[in-house]
C-alpha cells in the first residue's frame, strides 16, 4: 500500500451562498483519498460508518474509485453528519448541526496489510489516538493534520505525537495557535522544532500555501478561480493530492515544493463543485495543466538584475 489515510467519513448538508442546500458525501478520508487516487497511487482508508442508509450511499460512492476499503468499519449506529452554512466570504462558515454518530467513540484499527504503507496520513483525530497509530504502523513517512480544538485542549499529547511526525499540514490560524505567536513566520519556525522531520506546510486558503523545511521556505499561490462554489474538503483534497504527488516524485524533501503545485491544482477542482463532485471528475492531465498555470503565476526577477545572486534560480 502506498498511502493509508485515517480520518472521518461522513455526510454533509451544505448551505451555500447561492441559497441552495445540498447533501454530499464528506469527511477527511473521502476527500483526501479521492485526491490521492488522481495521482495514480494505491490508497487505503481507515474510518467508521454506521448502519444507516447514508452509510450505504457512502460505500456505493467510494466503490467507484480505486480505494481499498478494508479499513472502513461499519458499526451499529448513525454515520457522522455535519450541517453548515457558508457566507459570501467563503472563509467564514457556521456549523448548524453536528452529530458524530459512530465516529464519537471510534478507535481506528489498522488492517495488517496497511501496516507497511509507505506513507501514513493521520487526519484530524485525537492526538492520543494519533500517537497510538504511529506506534502501530511501520510507515516510511508519517504525516499529520490537527485542528484548533486539539491544540487548545490536548497540546501535551499533540506535541508528543509531533516528535514522530515527518510532515505537519495545518492552516495559518492553527499555526499561530500552535506556535504561540501572531507572527506566522515566527510560529512556523517554532513548530518546525517540534517535528521529527522539521517539515511544515501552512495552508492559507485563497492566499496559497507555504512550505517550511529545515533548509528553506517557499510559497505556492492559490489557483485563481472566478466562481468558487464550495470550499468543503479543499484542505483534505490538498493533503491527499500532495501525498500522492510526493509519492510519485520519490518522497524526497526536495520534492515537496513541486508536490504542492499538484496539491493546489487538485484542490482548485474540489472548490468548483458541491462536495467532492468536481474532484471526482478531474483527471491527471487537467491537474498537470493547472499546476503549469500556477508555476507561470510566480513573478521572477531578470537574471541581469545585479541584486540577484547567480545561483538564485539554479
Amino acid at each position: 500500500m502506498d498511502l493509508v489515510i485515517v480520518g472521518s467519513v461522513a455526510t454533509d448538508r451544505l448551505h451555500l451562498p447561492s441559497g441552495v442546500a445540498h447533501e454530499a458525501i464528506g469527511g477527511s478520508c473521502v476527500y483526501a483519498a479521492i485526491a490521492a487516487t488522481k495521482l495514480g497511487i494505491k490508497v487505503g482508508i481507515v474510518g467508521a460508518i454506521g448502519g444507516d442508509e447514508r452509510a450505504t450511499k457512502i460505500v456505493e460512492f467510494l466503490s467507484k474509485f480505486p480505494i481499498d476499503l478494508t479499513g472502513l468499519e461499519r458499526l451499529d449506529g448513525q454515520t457522522f453528519f455535519w450541517e453548515g452554512r457558508y457566507f459570501e466570504d467563503m472563509n467564514q462558515r457556521e456549523t448548524l448541526s453536528l452529530s458524530l454518530g459512530v465516529f464519537a467513540d471510534f478507535v481506528p484499527k489498522i488492517p495488517d496489510q496497511y501496516k507497511s504503507a509507505k506513507v501514513l496520513f493521520l487526519a484530524n483525530i485525537s492526538p492520543q489516538i494519533q500517537m497510538e497509530l504511529i506506534q502501530s504502523v511501520n510507515a516510511d513517512i508519517v504525516v499529520l493534520d490537527t485542528m484548533d480544538h486539539w491544540i487548545s485542549s490536548d497540546k501535551e499529547n499533540l506535541l508528543s505525537a509531533l516528535k514522530a511526525v515527518d510532515l505537519l499540514i495545518i492552516n495559518d490560524q492553527e499555526a499561530r495557535l500552535l506556535g504561540g505567536s501572531n507572527s506566522l513566520i515566527r510560529s512556523s519556525n517554532k513548530i518546525k522544532e517540534y517535528l521529527k522531520g522539521g517539515n511544515l506546510i501552512v495552508k492559507k486558503g485563497e492566499h496559497g500555501s507555504i512550505l517550511f523545511t529545515p533548509e528553506r521556505m517557499c510559497f505556492v499561490p492559490a489557483y485563481p478561480l472566478e466562481n468558487p462554489v464550495d470550499p468543503t474538503g479543499a484542505g483534505d483534497s490538498f493533503a491527499g493530492a500532495l501525498l500522492g504527488a510526493w509519492l510519485r516524485l520519490g518522497l524526497g524533501r526536495e520534492c515537496l515544493g513541486e508536490a504542492m503545485f499538484y496539491a493546489t491544482a487538485t484542490a482548485s477542482f474540489c472548490v468548483e463543485g458541491v462536495g467532492p463532485t468536481k474532484l471526482a471528475e478531474c483527471g491527471l492531465e487537467e491537474i498537470e495543466k493547472r499546476a503549469d498555470v500556477l508555476n507561470s503565476l510566480i513573478c521572477r526577477r531578470w537574471d541581469s538584475n545585479p541584486h540577484v545572486r547567480e545561483d538564485t534560480w539554479s
